[in-house]
């Protein structure tokens, strides 16, 4: 990360007041682990230019990430959404923010928002299974995971949720071979058991 930290700073001496450089070098805080630092950079970035939602989507990414401050991040999102109801990231952090806080019925529709901006998104589909999983709505768990699997006929992940769904509806054979599927392309399958 050393290059690219080099690379924002020289753009931020040549220009102090760059919000992009500020939130290029906040995520590049972020992935060195140094989240007060990043978030620093995202508050000034945030302070120069209050009406661009990008800031506060990398703010909410590190509040999510960082130490598990899940309602900052869903009031950066908020706040990125109203700026910008585009910005599917934003959607998708705020999604996985309810969900870490147990409100499953809340992350739904952002789930969904966020598969309607990219409706080839795995993780945001499988996401969306796990939240379905924990509201007890199997079928919907299954939809889901069938739709991945179309997507990628290699995801375990898919596979093992589906198998979960299957069990929770007492379609053995179906999880018998769901988790068969598992274990024949996954390198620890231990992890679904």
């Amino acid at each position: 990360f050393s290059k690219a930290m080099d690379d924002c700073n020289k753009a931020i001496r040549l220009s102090p007041i760059d919000d992009n450089a500020l939130c290029l070098r906040a995520a590049v805080y972020g992935n060195m682990d140094q989240y007060e630092k990043a978030i620093d950079d995202c508050n000034k970035a945030i302070n120069i230019n209050p009406g661009r939602a990008h800031p506060f989507f990398v703010r909410a990414s590190l509040f999510y990430n960082q130490k598990d401050e899940y309602q900052k991040a869903i009031d950066d999102c908020n706040k990125a959404i109203q700026l910008d109801p585009a910005i599917g990231g934003a959607v998708a952090v705020r999604a996985m923010a309810y969900c870490n806080l147990g409100q499953y019925s809340k992350a739904i529709p952002d789930y969904n928002q966020a598969i309607k901006l990219e409706p080839k998104t795995e993780s945001m589909i499988l996401y969306r299974a796990h939240a379905w999983a924990a509201l007890n709505e199997q079928d919907k768990v299954i939809e889901d995971c069938n739709r991945v699997i179309e997507l990628n006929h290699h995801c375990a992940d898919a596979f093992g949720q589906r198998a979960f769904a299957y069990v929770s509806l007492g379609k053995n054979k179906q999880a018998i071979d769901d988790f068969s599927r598992v274990i024949s392309i996954s390198r620890d399958a231990r992890a679904f058991m």
